[in-house]
């Protein structure tokens, strides 16, 4: 392992706005000599969340920043209806409930041994109630978007909520920062909203072009019938 190698990519992480801390999980990753290292880190832009995955490739001793993958989530409006049981999600560490590698003594008889697990059943419960609304799917992304874990694929509600793009590092030209990366999927969110809403608007005046043809040519056909 080349730490020198090591600590220009960590300095460089630093440089681009990531936490200096990548640096730490750059080096335990690089320990392991594995051919492909991805570092991760989330940050909080006012109510809006993003996540970047930060990619190494090996080749002989060295490693070489290739990319890093960036998915803006943007704030998820609830509706009132759903705002206890968000509340009730809040209350429980998810991390630590999605991992199965945890372990503890419980009784069946002392139901404080299992309270968080019973926590938890009841709000799958009153999710499956909800069944496939927007307000789920918000509240699964909002609770689990960010947790590693194999029980929900999470991945076609995710993209409906969220906005990614690939950063390619060149030798020549470097990379954007994390907070240019930021702008620039914050400004496609808000064109694709804008397209959505124009799509919309087309949507209705063609409905309503074809509604008006087909009451015109219901008159035309009733003339006709009066002629006869």
């Amino acid at each position: 392992m080349n730490i020198e190698n090591i600590a220009l990519l960590g300095g460089m992480l630093k440089d681009l706005g990531f936490d200096e801390a990548l640096g730490y999980d750059l080096l335990k990753q690089a320990s392991f000599l594995p051919p492909l290292i991805v570092v991760r880190q989330t940050m909080q832009k006012g109510a809006d969340i993003i996540s970047f995955q930060i990619s190494f490739e090996r080749k002989l001793d060295l490693y070489h920043f290739k990319y890093y993958d960036a998915a803006l989530r943007k704030a998820l409006d609830l509706s009132e209806t759903v705002s206890a049981l968000d509340k009730k999600m809040q209350t429980i560490d998810w991390q630590s409930a999605f991992s199965l590698s945890e372990r503890k003594q419980w009784s069946a008889s002392d139901t404080a041994s299992w309270k968080t697990e019973a926590v938890v059943a009841s709000v799958i419960q009153e999710l499956e109630v909800l069944g496939d609304t927007d307000d789920a799917a918000k509240l699964k992304v909002k609770h689990w978007g960010d947790i590693d874990q194999r029980i929900f694929n999470l991945v076609p509600l995710k993209s409906k909520f969220e906005i990614s793009q690939r950063f390619y590092f060149f030798e020549e030209q470097g990379c954007i920062g994390a907070d240019e990366a930021y702008r620039f999927l914050h400004n496609r969110w808000l064109e694709k909203q804008m397209l959505a809403q124009r799509k919309a608007v087309t949507g209705n005046e063609a409905e309503k072009k074809d509604a008006g043809s087909g009451k015109l040519l219901q008159k035309k056909r009733s003339g006709k019938i009066k002629q006869i």
